[in-house]
This record gives C-alpha cells, structure tokens and sequence, in this order.
C-alpha cells in the first residue's frame, strides 16, 4: 500500500502579508505533511523578499514564480508538481488548525475508497478571535445543494491525487470560480466518493480576500474596480457598512457624498445581477447611535430598494474598545464626536425603535439582525 503523504498548494497571487501567517499554520503541522507549494503571481520585490526569508529555513517549502495569471492557472501549475498521495489548497489569509492534517491523514487511511474529503471552518476576526461558525453538512456523501452553494470552504477540501489525474486541471476559464467548479466535477463524477470529516480544519477571516470569506467595505471607501471585482466572484459575501439612510446622516459619519456612493452600491448589485451571481450575498450595515438610530425602518427600505440579501444592525455601544477605535479612524472625515455617541443605555432609550423597525423587516420579507 502507497504511503499516504500531504502537499499543500497555496496560490498567493502576491497577497504576502496574507500568505505569511498561512505558511506558517502549514509548516506547524504534526503528520504526513510532504511539501508546501507556493505559487507567487504578482509579489513585490519587498514581499517576495519577506517570503524568501519566511520559507528558506525549511526544505519542504517550493515557491513556483509565475506572470500573475488566474486562479486555476495558479492551481494548476502547482498541481502539476505535486507529489503528495493527498493534495489541499489552502488559500492565503486562511489558518489550518492545529490537527487538521492529522484528521485527513486519519480519513483517507481509513476510507481508501474516498477521492475527495471536507470539513468544518471557523470564522475569526482580525484579531484571531472567533467571531462565528459556517456550518457544513456532514453527509458522508456528496453535500446537497447547500454544501456545492458555498458553505463548503476551499481551505478545508482535501483530495486524492488520483482524482486529480482523474478529472484533470482546474477549468482557467472559470477564473476565480474555478475551485467551485472543480468541487462541482467532483461530486457529480465520484457521488460515493466524497466525504465529509466531522472536524474544524480551517480559519478563515471575515474580512481577508480569500475566498472562501466574507468580503468587508465600507461603501465609502468603494471604488470602481472594487465594484469589479466584487461582482465577478460567484462565491462571495459582500458586507458593506453603509452608516446611514439619508445624506445629512451619512455625510455626518463618513465625510462622503451619498448619492456617488449609493450608485456605486447599485451598480455592484445590477453588475452582480446581469452576470447570473445568484450565489453572492449583499449584506448592507450599519452601526447605530442616537443620531441615526431613528433611520433603522428608512434603512431597511432602501436596503430592499437596492436589491440586499440581508441587514445587520450593530450598536456603537457594544464595541470592544479595540473595534471601536478602528471604527473612529476608518471614519475620521466625518464632522460627530463618536466619543458623546457611544452612550450606556442606547437599547433600552430606543427600544420601540428597534422593535418597529424589525417589525417592518417582517413586512418587508428583508431577514435582519441586531447583533
């Protein structure tokens, strides 16, 4: 019987201070680890030096330099060298755990007919806390349709060389699309054959660029190739922070013109729309204080308006002191003093606020939260 060994591909596609943190979550292993594959498309000379210096004192690091192409061109030249029994892709941004090579080194030893294997990720935030769960079904099969609409994170599937030889290169003209496409292949070629692993294999950041994790802006800081770039990806989560339903509130916070950057949110949903990107979620924000908090019913009006998924209604209040300052600096154009904003017992003085407001959220069919 072939020895089971594990290399690791990850494409940074010059996102080094990503990568950084990544590599070492890899090379921290305990198990069959083989090699790590990095395949750099784009890094500056100051970042490819960093990850020199990061990779060069271990010997199962390689790192393929390659013309910034796509996604699944990426993948496959670093496929192509592989020379693990078992290949995952992990996606610059995102942490193994601490075990997870051991719990796949475990499921493909003892499930020989298994080709593809998944598991569970956890959600964290900048600061490595963790900040929420993304549930995976666990079917032992082929997922249903919930698991192949994105619930399945990249960083956590793990599969068979064989498969690839298989089923062949990723698809370079599904761009960045294409992991989605492969696990697609794979469950509907090999139905029996894809498994699931009852275990947290990944961290991904809720607001990094890989992805398999939310995308987080501001609208006020959205530009156009933003718009771009947010509209073409099939499997992505856009939250925006929006701060406010009307321009004298909105410019108050931010310091922006409301109208420009309210048509730039439309234009991400209508660009999302003509492309077919059912699959991408537009969750709008907005952190509530006493000078909007009266606007949370327009909000959620001009959120069906623009065609959103879902609102998040967060309190400035409530803000660890850490999150706080960055919400103060991220938004120091504004003209309001965040410090009188941020009172004790903004819940209970506007309490029948939030109360009619999610009541209209009902009305409206638009889900929403107060988190």
């Amino acid at each position: 019987m072939t020895e089971l060994t594990i290399s690791v591909v990850m494409p940074i596609r010059g996102r080094t201070a990503l990568a950084e943190e990544s590599v070492r979550s890899v090379l921290n292993q305990a198990g069959d680890l083989l090699e790590l594959i990095i395949v750099d498309g784009g890094s500056t000379d100051e970042a490819a030096r960093r990850l020199d210096q990061l990779v060069a004192s271990d010997n199962r690091v390689f790192v393929l330099n390659t013309e910034q192409r796509s996604l699944a061109s990426d993948l496959n030249m670093a496929l192509s060298r592989a020379r693990g029994t078992v290949i995952g892709i992990l996606l610059p941004g995102d942490l193994y755990g601490e075990t997870a090579l051991q719990y796949v080194s475990n499921h493909f030893s003892s499930d020989i007919n298994s080709l593809m294997g998944y598991g569970q990720v956890e959600l964290i935030d900048d600061t490595g806390r963790h900040a929420d769960d993304r549930p995976t079904p666990l079917t032992g099969q082929m997922p249903g349709k919930e698991a192949t609409d994105g619930l399945v994170c990249a960083s956590t599937m793990f599969f068979r060389r064989t498969l690839w030889v298989l089923l062949g290169n990723l698809d370079e003209r599904s761009a960045d699309n294409a992991i989605h496409d492969y696990w697609t292949r794979a469950c509907t070629t090999f139905t029996e054959r894809v498994g699931a692993m009852d275990a947290v294999l990944a961290q991904t950041r809720q607001g990094s660029s890989s992805h398999t994790a939310p995308a987080r802006v501001t609208l006020f800081s959205l530009n156009e190739s933003q718009v771009t770039e947010l509209a073409m990806d099939d499997n992505q989560t856009v939250h925006i922070a929006l701060e406010g339903s009307s321009k004298n509130s909105y410019n108050r916070v931010c310091g922006s013109d409301f109208e420009k950057d309210l048509a730039l949110l439309k234009q991400l949903v209508d660009r999302r729309n003509n492309a077919g990107r059912i699959r991408t979620k537009l969750y709008l924000e907005i952190t509530l204080m006493p000078h909007n908090i009266g606007e949370m019913s327009d909000f959620l009006r001009l959120a069906a308006r623009v065609g959103a998924n879902r609102v998040y209604f967060k309190f400035l209040n409530d803000y660890p002191d850490a999150e706080y300052a960055a919400f103060c600096e991220q938004r120091n154009q504004g003209n309001i003093d965040f410090s009188e904003e941020r009172i004790a017992d903004v819940k209970t003085q506007y309490a029948q606020t939030v109360d009619d407001a999610m009541a209209l959220a009902k009305e409206l069919g638009m889900p929403a939260d107060v988190v």
